[in-house]
């Protein structure tokens, strides 16, 4: 498989892919190994620590494997709170956006994934779901309570540390006992860069507003772009040796990662058969229908993914190099390559660092 690595060659190589001559690798940044989500509904925290271990390997601060588990526990105490200050009125599940996990290493940090596994076993395998209904029936238990005590949410965080145990508030590293917070700060990372944008029309270009889906549970906001902007912005960042964290729907039944590794809207034939292949001519993914699959709910906000680069198929198809968290499965070891349509049509929002696109794409961002 012929690639052209735009920075340094990446620590985990894609010419691992086991069908080598299906795409020619266009764009191939820096990334860590693919992990396994397993039972935990925590893609997010998933796809956000891929995107920052890039960032670390971008900006020369070596290889890191980041702790999920870390950003999932302070993420259930914000959405325990909210959940309760709301009395219900709000979203309480296993999911969250990128924009949550910056927040949360901004307020508690980060630690190394070592440090804190946070793995709660059932049959043989991490599983947060449990623990998730657990929850979930304690805070609605509190609710029913006229006045409830002011610990309420010590007593919550104590289920949480039963299931996931107790997040550090120390670690040993380097033979210095640091803080979360200090590690991150030595980390270099700054969280002002990161970004997050979408491309809709009921609400006004060039503008923020807070993106109506259901694990927006913070109210996070999101700066709006015409889609072939959107589009635009996410080569330009890709060239410039920057990866983002893509959020949206996988609920197609073209989208595989474990049978074929691929992402794709493929036209229905003159039989009215769906041939889901890579050369395959496909739906013109345009801004009015992207919108009407939104209002109709047919796109939602399924999962987050980390996109590492681009690629071409035989007949010069563009795709995405998307690094999924289910694994190292299907045809291209955890891999989905996604097409440009699909990208087009069913990208809910995504998250990268500005400083990928500023210098080649004027966009006004507070």
């Amino acid at each position: 498989m012929k690639a052209i690595l735009t920075s340094c060659l990446c620590l985990f190589s894609l010419c691992l892919f086991s069908q080598e001559n299906d795409f020619e690798n266009i764009v191939l940044n820096q990334t860590t190994s693919v992990k396994d989500q397993e039972e935990t509904g925590a893609c997010w925290a998933y796809a956000a620590c891929s995107f920052l271990e890039s960032e670390l390997l971008r900006m020369n601060k070596g290889e890191y494997d980041l702790s999920e588990a870390f950003l999932v526990y302070y993420a259930y105490l914000d959405k325990a709170l909210n959940f309760f200050l709301r009395q219900s009125k709000a979203n309480f599940a296993t999911g969250a956006l990128s924009h949550d996990a910056i927040e949360i290493i901004n307020k508690k940090g980060m630690v190394p994934n070592k440090f804190f596994k946070g793995q709660y076993l059932k049959d043989g395998e991490v599983n947060y779901f449990e623990m998730h209904d657990i929850l979930e029936a304690s805070l609605n238990s509190i609710l029913k309570i006229e006045h409830p005590s002011i610990d309420w949410l010590k007593h919550f965080e104590g289920l949480l540390i039963s299931y996931l145990g107790k997040a550090p508030d120390q670690i040993e590293l380097n033979d210095e006992t640091i803080t979360p917070a200090y590690f991150f700060e030595s980390s270099g990372l700054n969280l002002q860069d990161y970004i997050s944008l979408t491309s809709y029309t009921h609400h006004p270009y060039n503008s923020k507003f807070i993106l109506e889906v259901p694990d927006n549970y913070s109210n996070g906001e999101f700066y709006n772009l015409p889609l072939d902007k959107l589009v635009e912005v996410i080569d330009t960042a890709l060239l410039n040796g920057y990866t983002f964290i893509w959020d949206g729907d996988v609920s197609e039944p073209t989208f595989s990662t474990h049978k074929k590794g691929l992402a794709m809207l493929p036209k229905v034939n003159k039989q009215g058969k769906l041939i889901f292949e890579i050369n395959i001519r496909e739906i013109e993914a345009t801004q009015e229908l992207r919108q009407i699959q939104f209002q109709r709910l047919k796109t939602t906000d399924d999962h987050l993914m980390h996109c590492v680069g681009t690629a071409q198929s035989t007949n010069g198809t563009k795709f995405y190099i998307m690094k999924n968290s289910w694994g190292t499965v299907g045809p291209y070891d955890g891999y989905t390559y996604m097409s440009e349509a699909y990208l087009r049509m069913k990208t809910v929002s995504i998250m990268l660092n500005k400083k990928g696109i500023l210098k080649d794409i004027k966009v006004t961002v507070n």
